[in-house]
């Protein structure tokens, strides 16, 4: 759903833009709100939430990073996308780290009885 939700996003955004969008790093962040905006509400429902990062470098994140609010986003400057990607009038990649909420996989109940 995540992943569905981000590629609505980006193709609204494109769509609701006449113009065709510039490459540069305005462009990034433009993409970056509308995925923050998708994301805070899966944060908000309880799907996302504040973690320690267990993986692999992902831009600026490093494995034992906190992730604020389930999500961070990185992108690189478009001042060093190949001139080949450029030619190409591709978008730099928006890299997103996600932290799940978790969730209860099982339960202990203690009774303890007096007689």
């Amino acid at each position: 759903m995540i992943a569905e939700d981000l590629q609505n996003a980006a193709v609204s955004l494109l769509a609701d833009n006449p113009d065709k969008l510039p490459q540069t790093d305005d462009a990034s962040a433009q993409f970056m709100n509308a995925f923050s905006s998708v994301l805070i509400g899966y944060t908000n429902r309880g799907i996302l939430a504040t973690a320690k990062w267990r993986g692999t470098a992902v831009g600026r994140i490093s494995s034992g990073d906190y992730i604020e609010n389930g999500f961070a986003l990185w992108a690189d400057s478009y001042d060093n996308q190949s001139e080949a990607d450029r030619a190409a009038h591709k978008a730099v990649p928006i890299q997103c780290a996600l932290t799940l909420a978790g969730s209860l996989e099982s339960v202990v109940i203690t009774v303890n009885v007096r007689v």
